[in-house]
């Protein structure tokens, strides 16, 4: 990919990105989603596969378990985690369409990114090493993802190849902010 198309074109890119975009699900209960197998595990949380009854979307589905919610500051960031996703649309940041609260369980529900994470990704290369130009339009795109985040006083915190996912054309979306916070502005 030219360098100019990797960066000039963003915005170009962008504007595709939002058309194609799809529209939020509609939802409100596990119900309305088939949980299919684990595709990740964390401390805390697992990633199951899921689908969405009604409009066969392919979602990918955070599960928090409550019993290894017990401390209250853990609890304070899955609230957190939840409420910062829902502020962020970027073509280079995972969509979250909802939470839902059950007696036992959390469920985030957002995008699936089929394409692995850029750690696998790297693993199959030869040599684990990127062409120039496909390293500019990755790094570009991460770039692209924290600049979001941080004009909207938004930091990571957790940022690594396995946190960083890309979709099947290619596209880099940053996941998982359960280490995630809000910062105030010097000034402000």
């Amino acid at each position: 990919m030219p360098e100019s198309r990797a960066q000039g074109g963003a915005s170009e890119g962008r504007a595709r990105a939002r058309d194609a975009e799809p529209r939020p699900l509609t939802g409100g209960s596990v119900e309305d989603y088939i949980v299919g197998k684990q595709v990740g595990q964390g401390a805390y949380a697992t990633v199951c596969f899921g689908l969405h009854k009604e409009t066969n979307r392919k979602v990918a589905i955070k599960i928090y378990d409550k019993y290894k919610l017990m401390d209250p500051q853990r609890r304070k960031s899955v609230r957190s985690e939840i409420h910062l996703m829902e502020r962020m649309r970027h073509p280079n940041i995972v969509i979250f369409h909802e939470a839902l609260d059950t007696p036992k369980q959390i469920f985030l529900v957002m995008e699936f990114v089929g394409g692995g994470s850029l750690h696998h990704f790297l693993k199959k290369r030869p040599g684990r090493r990127l062409d120039d130009q496909l390293a500019k339009r990755i790094f570009f795109q991460v770039c692209q993802g924290i600049r979001y985040m941080h004009e909207r006083n938004i930091v990571h915190r957790d940022v690594k190849l396995e946190n960083l996912l890309l979709d099947e054309q290619g596209v880099v979306k940053i996941i998982d902010f359960g280490f995630s916070t809000e910062v105030c502005r010097h000034g402000s």
